[in-house]
């Protein structure tokens, strides 16, 4: 009791928001914005409930200190007390995506109010109403708790938001408003009345441990002991950011193994535990979190000369190490890759990338796989990664005269006319300064879903060359472009590629499409509709790389496949094996006959010349005649001079 007003709640309240602040700087959530809010809202309220408190205290001792200074103490906290109020509704604004997108709306209007909000309180505090002095105490009057019904108002509009934007926000989240709210409306119209004992602090400490609770803590598991991801994710980001030195341990466990394979998931997280305590006691600074589907993460910070190997070496002895459990040796199964801190993973997401990359590099059919990365395994990857967020904006973008997918074109020399006639389109992409070739980012392509793209925007700058060759008077049959068979297992292929050559008003005989031979074809129908629909509308296709896959001769001759081109490892190995010789002749007799056009490619010299000519190749692509160039060179190829077009 301080001159008759009971303090305890405000006592207690301060304690308690004191003692979240210093779980919330321990525990260190993921650092959202929309957490800085509740973490800031905590720490305000610590100073807020002991400004108030500080006002209760000085007005038993006025005749100690001019009123002057109470004054401005008093400002101090009804300022404090709005800016708490501003950033309740801040937080319950955030929990939908509305509130998220008007955001700097939102700031300027309570900026606005707590500016009319302040100067109401500077006037009634002017005009002496705020309290009065009574026998040497200072007694606040009813005017000093009309910054109450500030706090009525904002919660009713949380509640407003939360009805308005319940179609967006969690249940949960909805649910917790609608109790609350009304709840902390009626502690403030009783503190409103009720004077002498102090509880409004009730109203804001506990929505901002509400929050945390529900939505920023448990940052633990229980039962292991073990952090979570995002507790993972921001000493990840820490530590990068104040540039300490650490090794990251990557595990993913699959099985334990005893005298047969261990099912229950009890048994299962009871040897986690053990080997968890046992990688605890082996270094100073470590930190373990579980992450999703039995995977978890060994942070250990390290000294300038420490060694990598030696703590990786550790921890896989750790994991090896058998445990008894129930009077059975079992021991577990995992994968675990172990990085040290390096320039080039320098934020989560790469991190994350990077973790399935070497996965999938050096997956193996082992049960105990343990990889240390290194500087080179650091530069491919995010060689890979560069690629693939070019790739994903280029996809993203759907820009089909983007700039950075650069066509280049081989020029493909025709034996019966003795001149260049087509040529195959080739991809390249540009990042800034650098040049992509197609071996470093169309596997990536394939494997992201933006190979089609790609195509499209190939087909496309490839229309608008013929287009510029026809205006010019150039003779020439057409220009190939690659595409991949699983593109053409999509329905809507056929009316896409049909489109962009209707939009250039380019003759669809000028335009041929090149297949790589396949292990498989997913949808072996769908494929075939897409090539006869093109087919039958002037489009023609070449079956590109033959003898490198592996499609038998059935499904190459059911295809509307026109031309067939050798790869150039079937001819080095024809020249120089007569077993090949054989099979290449009797491959090229049985595609004539089916009238088939043969091409071949990767021709350097006169002996692949000769040796392409005598055995009855129709075209030859290579560095003897030309190497790939800008799609701009095409014109020094071909000529301009009148020849029927041939029906390659």
């Amino acid at each position: 009791m301080i001159i008759g007003y009971n303090m305890m709640t405000e006592l207690s309240f301060i304690v308690m928001a004191a003692f979240m602040v210093g779980i919330m700087i321990c525990t260190q959530p993921r650092s959202t914005e929309i957490y800085r809010i509740d973490f800031g809202g905590m720490v305000l309220s610590v100073f807020t409930i002991f400004a108030h408190i500080l006002l209760v205290f000085m007005a038993s001792y006025v005749s100690l200190y001019d009123t002057f200074i109470f004054d401005f103490i008093c400002m101090i906290y009804l300022f404090m007390y709005s800016v708490v109020l501003c950033m309740i509704t801040a937080y319950v604004e955030q929990l939908s995506p509305n509130g998220r997108k008007n955001r700097r709306r939102a700031l300027y209007i309570k900026i606005g109010l707590v500016s009319v909000y302040l100067i109401i309180m500077s006037i009634i505090m002017l005009s002496g109403k705020m309290y009065v002095i009574d026998d040497g105490y200072i007694q606040f009057t009813r005017f000093f708790n009309i910054h109450l019904l500030f706090g009525i108002a904002d919660a009713v509009y949380c509640l407003i938001i939360a009805l308005k934007e319940k179609r967006y926000i969690a249940k949960i989240v909805f649910y917790g408003l609608v109790i609350f709210v009304p709840f902390e409306i009626i502690v403030l119209v009783l503190q409103f009345f009720v004077v002498m004992t102090i509880f409004s602090s009730v109203t804001y400490v506990l929505p901002f441990t509400i929050f945390y609770i529900l939505f920023h803590g448990n940052p633990y598991n229980e039962l292991i002991g073990c952090q979570n991801e995002y507790s993972f994710n921001t000493r990840f980001s820490v530590s990068m950011k104040r540039n300490k030195r650490f090794i990251i341990a990557h595990i993913s466990v699959s099985k334990m193994y005893a005298e047969g394979i261990m099912d229950d998931e009890e048994q299962k997280q009871t040897i986690i535990i053990e080997k968890c305590r046992a990688a605890e006691n082996a270094f100073k600074d470590i930190h373990i979190y579980s992450l999703e589907n039995n995977q978890f993460a060994i942070y250990v910070g390290m000294k300038k000369d420490d060694n990598k190997d030696l703590y990786a070496n550790i921890i896989k002895t750790i994991l090896d190490e058998p445990v008894e459990y129930n009077g059975v040796k079992v021991t577990v199964s995992y994968k675990m890759t172990v990085l040290e801190k390096n320039e080039y993973i320098d934020d989560i997401a790469k991190l994350y990338s990077f973790l399935k990359y070497i996965l999938r590099k050096y997956e193996q059919g082992i049960s105990k796989q343990h990889y240390i990365c290194t500087d080179d395994d650091y530069r491919e990857f995010i060689e890979r990664y560069n690629i693939e967020k070019l790739l994903m904006d280029i996809r993203n973008s759907r820009n089909q005269d983007d700039d950075r997918v650069l066509c280049y074109v081989q020029p493909i020399y025709s034996v019966k006319n003795d001149s260049f006639r087509t040529a195959e389109a080739l991809m390249r992409l540009q990042d800034g300064d650098k040049i992509i070739y197609p071996d470093k980012f169309i596997p990536v392509a394939e494997n992201i879903g933006c190979i089609h793209m790609l195509t499209c925007i190939m087909v496309n700058k490839v229309c608008k060359k013929i287009n510029e060759l026809d205006s010019r008077g150039y003779i020439f049959d057409a220009i190939s472009v690659n595409c991949s068979t699983t593109e053409l297992c999509e329905p809507d292929f056929y009316n896409e590629i049909s489109d962009i050559i209707k939009n250039n008003n380019v003759d669809c005989r000028k335009i041929r499409l090149e297949l790589t031979e396949s292990t498989s074809v997913e949808n072996y129908n769908a494929v075939y509709k897409n090539m006869e629909m093109l087919n039958t509308k002037g489009i023609r296709f070449y079956l590109d790389d033959f003898g490198t896959g592996y499609s038998n001769l059935e499904r190459i001759v059911t295809f509307p496949f026109m031309t067939v081109k050798f790869d150039k490892s079937i001819l080095y190995k024809a020249i120089d094996d007569e077993n090949m010789n054989t099979i290449v002749e009797s491959m090229v007799s049985v595609f004539k006959e089916k009238g088939m056009i043969l091409l071949v490619e990767g021709v350097e010299n006169e002996e692949h010349y000769e040796y392409s000519v005598e055995h009855g190749f129709d075209y030859i692509q290579g560095y003897k005649y030309a190497k790939p160039v800008p799609v701009e060179k095409l014109t020094e190829y071909f000529t301009q001079e009148s020849n029927t077009i041939d029906n390659q």
